[in-house]
Order: C-alpha cells, then structure tokens, then sequence
C-alpha cells in the first residue's frame, strides 16, 4: 500500500518521523483492517538526500508484512498458551499448575514476540519511495 505523509523529523540513524494522513490513501486498500498506521504518526526508512520537516513523501507499507506480523501478534500467544494449557491437562497436572502453566506459555509467547521485533525491526518498517516538490 502506498501512503502520502508528511516529515516529521529526520533521524540521525537513516529514519524518518512521518505523519500519516491515511483518508484517502487507505480507502482504496484491500489490508485496511490489519494497518496500525492510521492517521499516526511513524519510523520509515530513507536512504536519499535530506529531507525538511514538512516536506510531503510518498510511503509504501507492505501488506505483506503487515499482515503477517498482526497474525504473529494475535495467533502465536494463542497457540502457544493453548499448547501449554493442552500439556498441563494432559499430564494431569491439575487446574491450578494447569492455569500456571496456561500463563508460562503467554509469557513465553510475547518473550519469542519481543525477540522477533529487535531482530527484524528495520526490515519492517515502511520505504520513503518517492519525495514531492514543495
């Protein structure tokens, strides 16, 4: 998906701070519903020349990655709970070690979470791929 934005502030580590104005860039896209970047502000790579503040960008967010990092967020601390919860019932365990159980494995699922964000943090953000005249 293609967005316009507006700079922000430019970052000593090659990033960018946009403004999105998502009213008429988001109403023709197809993974609306999975896009944290309404009308917000965020980081975006830029590897061109100097950028001012309040200049105006052109931004694309790979769905893509957009998606499959939402299925990340919401799939694996259920799957991974629920294996938990799955193992403690059937060890019979009991309920209380079981719910602990249920609970190590929702820790352990955002800890895996958390790790795959540092590792692939610059590869997820969005690319400045075009910069209006002012």
């Amino acid at each position: 998906m293609y967005l316009d934005a507006e700079v922000i502030k430019t970052n000593s580590d090659g990033t960018v701070l946009l403004k999105a104005d998502c009213n008429k860039s988001c109403s023709t896209c197809k993974g609306t519903i999975f896009c944290k970047q309404k009308d917000t502000t965020f980081s975006a790579k830029y590897s061109g020349g100097n950028l001012d503040k309040d200049n105006r960008v052109r931004v694309y967010l790979p769905p893509r990655q957009t998606i499959i990092a939402t299925a990340l967020l919401f799939c694996l601390p259920i799957i991974i709970m629920g294996a938990f919860l799955l193992l403690g019932q059937l060890k019979v365990l009991g309920e209380m070690l079981s719910a602990i159980l249920a609970v190590l494995g929702l820790l352990l699922s955002y800890i895996i979470l958390f790790v795959i964000n540092r590792h692939s943090k610059d590869h997820n953000l969005p690319t400045i791929v075009e910069v209006y005249e002012s």
